[in-house]
């Protein structure tokens, strides 16, 4: 069931909360009334929805839950029965996360939209403290994250997920690009022992990669499946991460990386000064073919070229589709697509549309 902004949300509140009628689904999309009505509405109906599986809404929670009211409510029974989370139209705080995480133990499929925590609200870390919060969350197979946090990955300090096997974070380069390291960045592997299927989205903006994002992709050795999208002058560093160091393999199981570029003005002018993209797509591709023994196979790599009507690059596009068709008369096994996006990458649309099969 899904409600719009108009007359029903006002009808929501008023008949939803009478009586469990049965629902397994709900989808909240852009409530009339203000985030303060909102928690004080959403606690008691969420409580009356006990069959309740999946559940989406928009409400930004930036500035916390106002006065003494805590949201999530652990204390009803519905949070911990919830297998699929979307609040990928709110902005939830660093230092909310843990308590959605700890409330909805059961979650298999969650999307977030993370941004820094306001540090100063003393009394609303204060509540915070109140919680038991849980570090370890067994279910959790499928994460989706829009990061809109300042340059660190210490969001995931005592956290753990070891069964998450798809992980897809779409990044805010021009706060990443204020990178603060993580001290405990190693402990990454141990965070996500398990991820297969990795995206990383919008890194092209990010300019200190070498002590971000690649460190980051580096520790997760478990990797099958690389999707990322970034600038043409970011493919040698790649080559670099899978190659073989001496002896040591790293990423023994990894087959497919996927690079989507992106039509932009920064990509354009890094574009212009990059005459070997395709030798570097080929060295990618080849950079394991030397292992012996086959301990690890090699790479397929796809190439994407994606462009909206607000950044659109002739001499990118160009150069794709003469790469697409060089590719497919000499029988290369490189796959090339183009395609038109409606949203900027900075949009949640990127990643909502992943949350859309679980709410039809």
């Amino acid at each position: 069931m899904s409600f719009r902004q108009d007359k029903i949300s006002i009808a929501l509140r008023r008949e939803l909360g009478k009586k469990d009628l049965g629902l397994q689904l709900l989808a909240l999309y852009q409530p009339d009334f203000d985030s303060y009505d909102t928690i004080e509405f959403l606690n008691p109906l969420l409580a009356s929805l006990t069959t309740l599986q999946r559940l989406r809404f928009h409400l930004d929670f930036a500035s916390g839950p106002p006065g003494s009211d805590t949201f999530p409510d652990q204390s009803t029974g519905t949070w911990a029965k919830l297998t699929v989370l979307s609040m990928g139209g709110c902005w939830v705080m660093t230092d909310l996360w843990p308590v959605f995480l700890t409330a909805c133990p059961n979650l298999q499929t969650s999307f977030f939209s993370l941004c820094d925590s306001d540090t100063d609200s003393e009394s609303y870390n204060d509540r915070f403290d109140a919680y038991k919060l849980t570090t370890v969350h067994q279910n959790l197979k499928k994460l989706l994250l829009s990061y809109c946090v300042d340059g660190s990955f210490s969001v995931f300090t005592d956290r753990r997920f070891p069964a998450v096997t798809t992980l897809k974070i779409q990044f805010f380069g021009s706060l990443f690009n204020k990178f603060v390291p993580f001290s405990n960045n190693a402990r990454i592997a141990e965070v996500f022992p398990a991820v297969q299927h990795l995206s990383l989205f919008n890194t092209a903006d990010i300019k200190d990669k070498d002590n971000s994002v690649f460190p980051f992709i580096q520790r997760i050795q478990t990797l099958t499946h690389l999707s990322i999208s970034l600038s043409p002058t970011d493919v040698p560093l790649l080559t670099i991460l899978f190659r073989p160091q001496g002896e040591v393999i790293g990423f023994p199981k990894l087959h497919q990386v996927d690079l989507i570029f992106r039509s932009s003005a920064e990509n354009k002018a890094q574009f212009s000064e990059q005459n070997k993209l395709e030798q570097d797509i080929f060295d990618l591709r080849n950079c394991r073919k030397t292992i012996p023994n086959q301990a690890a196979g090699p790479l397929s790599v796809s190439v994407c070229f994606t462009w909206t009507k607000k950044h659109h690059s002739k001499t990118m596009h160009n150069y794709f589709m003469k790469l697409e068709k060089k590719f497919q008369r000499e029988n290369i096994d490189i796959s090339v697509q183009i395609k038109e996006e409606k949203e900027d990458e900075s949009s949640f649309d990127f990643l909502e549309a992943d949350m859309i099969p679980y709410f039809k």
